[in-house]
């Protein structure tokens, strides 16, 4: 049965019972398909037969394919699993609330704080919808993550400006 684990998490699966039908010694090997041994974060416990999954490196994310060959002294069999590591996006700790100004007035909006589950820097990006900067009238201060907004020109009267947010952790 194929296994999911968050980066950073740690699960155990254990392998299901097997035998030999003629009372043989069973042999098992494990491995990743097309590798000599298992990925580095993977712990094989063959006194309880379970797999210890423990992802901890970037370069864990990802999905493995692992091989269980099973032989007695004549004949092998093999089962295979697949053991994906998920990286979870980065978020804010609470919604972004839209702003209204009016015209000549200045007002400030701290952007709610934000985190990724694993524990990644997260870089956040800020431009106008659609655009590749900010208006001339809103000035996001990364230092202290807090818009000024700022409209002093008269032909911004009733218009609606939308702001686009987005979290990167770069894995």
């Amino acid at each position: 049965m194929d296994q999911s684990v968050k980066w950073g998490n740690s699960i155990s699966y254990a392998l299901p019972k097997y035998s030999d039908a003629e009372g043989n010694a069973v042999t098992l090997k494990t491995v990743q398909d097309g590798y000599p041994d298992l990925p580095s974060f993977v712990k094989f416990d063959s006194d309880k037969n379970t797999y210890d999954i423990s992802p901890s490196a970037l370069a864990d994310i990802g999905s493995f394919k692992i091989s269980v060959i099973l032989s007695d002294t004549a004949l092998k069999s093999s089962y295979i699993f697949v053991i994906e590591v998920t990286n979870s996006a980065p978020s804010f700790s609470s919604d972004l609330l839209p702003q209204t100004v009016s015209i000549l007035n200045t007002i400030t909006y701290q952007v709610p704080s934000f985190s990724d589950p694993e524990g990644n820097p997260v870089t956040l990006t800020t431009t106008e919808k659609d655009q590749i900067a900010l208006p001339s009238f809103v000035i996001y201060d990364e230092s202290t993550t807090t818009y000024i907004i700022n409209p002093m020109d008269i032909s911004l009267i009733g218009t609606t400006t939308t702001i686009a947010v987005s979290l990167t952790d770069n894995d």
